[in-house]
């Protein structure tokens, strides 16, 4: 598990894609990291919905969705930054 801090503009998509590898992980994102919800009972949370820069996000380091080779392949091609 490591923590990560958002930047102006990112939203769930970015966070799985940037820490991923991976779109399919911004469930994942949201699953660790419940607070990035206004509240229990928000059922339309937009994933496009920008968060908010400075907040503290979970990455689950050991999931089968984090694929570390894929992350570096966008990086290589200034696809993605860290």
């Amino acid at each position: 598990m490591k923590k990560i801090k958002t930047v102006d503009g990112q939203n769930v998509f970015d966070i799985a894609i940037q820490e991923y590898g991976n779109v399919e992980a911004a469930f994942e994102v949201l699953r660790l990291n419940p607070h990035i919800v206004s509240s229990d009972t928000d059922y339309n949370y937009e994933l496009s919905k920008s968060i908010k820069p400075g907040i503290e996000l979970s990455i689950d380091t050991d999931s089968d969705l984090y694929r570390p080779k894929i992350k570096r392949e966008l990086e290589n091609k200034n696809i993605i930054s860290d």
